[in-house]
């Protein structure tokens, strides 16, 4: 991800109306943080 990536989530995330009021950018940028997101279960895509 680029580096202003998180941030640049984060705000489109507060325009749209997601609570973001516990999120610290800084935890996404951790290996702990990316490790944690290949766990999660995501729909399959088809092109």
């Amino acid at each position: 991800m680029p580096a202003g990536g998180p941030k640049t989530i984060f705000e489109e995330e507060m325009t749209i109306g997601v609570d973001t009021s516990k999120v610290n950018i800084a935890d996404t940028f951790t290996q702990k943080y990316a490790q944690a997101d290949t766990l999660l279960v995501r729909p399959s895509v088809s092109c």
